[in-house]
């Protein structure tokens, strides 16, 4: 599912896709979010909604190992 729904992701269309624990949901959505940050406006561009504050930490890290070249900021709250 990851590898087929990055591609659309990457131009900034909506995807909706259902995968088990652990297939990588989060690096398909946070891959794409990123590629569109890098380069882009000091500014928020981005907000990230999670049901729980295990998962919002998550892809906090998530977003802080995948970008650690890129200077972008990433703040979580909960």
């Amino acid at each position: 599912m990851q590898g087929v729904g990055i591609p659309f992701a990457l131009p900034g269309s909506d995807i909706r896709g259902l995968a088990q624990t652990g297939t990588g949901q989060t690096a398909a959505f946070t891959l794409p979010i990123i590629d569109r940050l890098i380069d882009g406006p000091r500014r928020t561009r981005a907000l990230i909604l999670t049901p729980t504050r295990e998962l919002c930490v998550q892809v906090e890290e998530s977003f802080r190992k995948y970008a650690r070249h890129g200077e972008i900021s990433v703040v979580a709250v909960y």
